[in-house]
Formats: C-alpha cells, sequence, structure tokens
C-alpha cells in the first residue's frame, strides 16, 4: 500500500481493481503526485 498516494485518488483504483487485474494495458501513472524527499 503507497502512504504517498491520498486515499481519494487510491480507493476508486482499489474498488476496480477486480476488473484491471487480467487487462495488461491497464497502468496507473503517478503523475499528478510529487513526491518531496527530506
Amino acid at each position: 500500500d503507497d502512504t504517498s498516494i491520498p486515499s481519494d485518488v487510491k480507493v476508486p483504483i482499489l474498488k476496480s481493481f477486480h476488473s484491471h487485474v487480467y487487462d495488461t494495458s491497464w497502468h496507473f501513472s503517478c503523475k499528478i503526485l510529487k513526491i518531496t524527499y527530506f
């Protein structure tokens, strides 16, 4: 579970995961997230 992805983004993806599990063309892009290293 990636805690850097906000729940409002992650939950819908997880709820629909069963419909994408065998789709080899499906992917999730994290372009909307900004990662900050301390």
